[in-house]
């Protein structure tokens, strides 16, 4: 086992202690202790040799800090409502895990990501064995890698495998939604609206066509909405009451945001906002012990997010002028009337576009004001940001499914807010929750199964799947071998990408159809070539290696893909 993998394997009990303490730190040694970290996290970025190392080292004893105290909240919280017989969190455990883990890692259910697979393969291959993991470095086309030490876990512990180069996102999303709900029923409760309501905002969630169809992308798509749920529940747990252990909790977290993938900025920098007015009202009610605790938290999630421009060279929001105004009324078309393509469905679209009218003119407050607002500059920056290539806005909208949790307990909360103002309310109230949950869940179920129509798998799921299932059964997967690919069946990039992950001590030849067919392999090595059906092996091979192909298909049920397949070795 790699030795960079002996701090996650700390053992929870430890976490646990951390975080149950007779007598809690005192906020001042907490914001100490915070300042320590931000000046650490600054050294980090500004020098090389031990300070990298260190900032890396209190990172991850943060993160399996967090990931402790998450999966205690997650599980505490289900034993005690099912001691008190209430099974409504039970209900979505249960039905966010089906959704979620539900043949994961079958090609016949979700694709595999090529590009997940070179996220993976180039942090794996050139950040996790530096002695610092790349703590302050960038991994994938110029991404942070830091986001990559979480999801990459998996592979690391068990191997790279279908299942565990998806379940590192999988994971972080489902606790994600857990976390979420948690929050916002605490949330509500403060607020006097039912358990019901918290689940209504939660389900409302994967209504979201755009959701589900890039939550199975498996990639770091998927990151930052996952991020946005667990901030945004721990947030609204310590909304009433922040406590110093919460203050690692919930600045973690946060800070995660800044050093994600790209749209996790919009996120960060809207909970600095959300930091700073909470610091306000509470030097309004004049809660010293709670102004240092918060300013903790938003020192380190600043210094966190504004650090990590150092190195990232992953931020392209200039838009070029010509195409932003046709980008933005594009994205709008699709945000709010599902042309060309649904983003969310109609009935709920009246009722955001309600919200957007409300808040946008001041009829329902200022803080849902800033969130209109962001709402509007992250749909705008979807759309329009160049990025690494200029896609259609339609494609490009996908990167605002992160903004769909906040503005979902933003449009609910503030319907609740105003209908709790009748007196029929309180009998009507609980009646309508039930209606609109089972209504959602329906919605929701019904994406689900639309996304299953539509999915099938492809020829480059077929090829990787193919390829694992001949390398295993000839006991070279995990060997030095070689690969030689010239087929119009799959293109080069799934190839190369599936490649670095799934085989990383192979050496691949991709070669064009119209390339020379002569190769000149490692003698010590097996040769394993797969070619289009029509084309002889035997022009590839120089003397003296042997070996037998055969003309196969890709799909198991031998009906679509053909190929000729061959394993060689050298036999003088």
């Amino acid at each position: 086992m790699n030795i960079s993998l002996k701090l996650f394997r700390l053992p929870i009990r430890l976490t646990a202690r951390l975080f149950s303490a007779a007598k809690p730190l005192p906020h001042w040694m907490m914001l100490g202790l915070v300042v320590i970290l931000c000046l650490l996290e600054t050294a980090a970025y500004r020098t090389h040799g031990a300070f990298p190392v260190i900032a890396s080292r209190a990172w991850a004893l943060m993160g399996v800090a967090y990931f402790g105290a998450t999966g205690m909240l997650i599980a505490g919280s289900l034993l005690s409502d099912l001691r008190r017989r209430s099974c409504v969190f039970a209900i979505l455990v249960v039905a966010l895990g089906i959704m979620v883990f539900y043949r994961l890692g079958d090609i016949y259910h979700l694709q595999i990501n090529y590009e997940s697979a070179t996220q993976l393969a180039s942090f794996l291959k050139f950040n996790i064995h530096k002695p610092d993991w790349g703590y302050t470095g960038n991994a994938f086309v110029g991404y942070p890698a830091r986001q990559f030490i979480i999801v990459a876990i998996p592979s690391l512990l068990f191997g790279n495998e279908v299942l565990w180069l998806q379940f590192g996102y999988a994971i972080l999303f489902y606790s994600g939604g857990l976390c979420f709900f948690l929050g916002v029923r605490h949330y509500f409760a403060t607020k006097q609206h039912g358990e019901l309501w918290a689940l209504f905002t939660v389900l409302s969630c994967f209504t979201f066509p755009y959701v589900i169809r890039y939550l199975y992308n498996m990639e770091q798509i998927i990151l930052p909405i996952a991020l946005v749920m667990h901030a945004m529940g721990w947030f609204l747990l310590s909304l009433e009451k922040l406590t110093a252990p919460r203050v690692l909790i919930l600045a973690w977290i946060c800070g995660l945001l800044g050093t994600s993938y790209t749209p996790g900025l919009a996120a960060w920098a809207l909970f600095q906002i959300f930091f700073f007015l909470v610091i306000v009202q509470a030097a309004r009610q004049e809660r010293r012990g709670q102004i240092v605790l918060w300013v903790s938290v938003w020192a380190y999630t600043l210094t966190v997010g504004l650090c990590s421009f150092v190195t990232r060279i992953d931020v392209r929001l200039v838009p070029k002028p010509a195409h932003s105004a046709g980008s933005l009324l594009t994205a709008l078309k699709v945000f709010f009337l599902g042309q060309p393509t649904e983003y969310m469905p109609p009935v709920l679209a009246i009722f955001v576009a309600m919200f957007f009218l409300l808040a946008l003119t001041g009829r329902i407050g200022f803080i849902k004001w800033i969130t209109a607002v962001w709402f509007l500059a992250v749909i705008y920056f979807s759309a329009a940001s160049a990025g690494y290539t200029q896609y259609d806005p339609v494609y490009t909208l996908y990167r605002s499914i992160l903004l769909i949790p906040v503005m979902m307990l933003a449009c609910w909360d503030s319907y609740l807010d105003i209908f709790k103002k009748f007196k029929q309310w309180k009998h009507a109230g609980p009646i309508l929750a039930v209606i609109l949950c089972l209504a959602a869940a329906a919605a929701a179920t019904h994406v689900y199964f639309e996304r299953q129509k539509s999915y099938g798998p492809s020829s480059k799921e077929f090829f990787i799947s193919f390829l694992l299932n001949r390398a295993e059964s000839a006991g070279i997967r995990r060997k030095p071998a070689i690969l030689i690919s010239q087929t119009n069946q799959v293109t080069y990039h799934p190839i190369q990408g599936y490649g670095e992950y799934f085989f990383p001590l192979w050496q691949m030849c991709i070669l064009p159809v119209d390339s020379p067919k002569f190769a000149h392999p490692t003698q010590s090595q097996p040769l394993v070539i797969i070619t289009d059906s029509e084309i002889a092996h035997k022009n590839f091979l120089p003397a003296g290696w042997t070996g037998t192909d055969e003309i196969t298909y890709l799909d198991v049920y031998r009906r679509r893909f053909p190929v000729r397949y061959g394993l060689y070795r050298y036999s003088p």
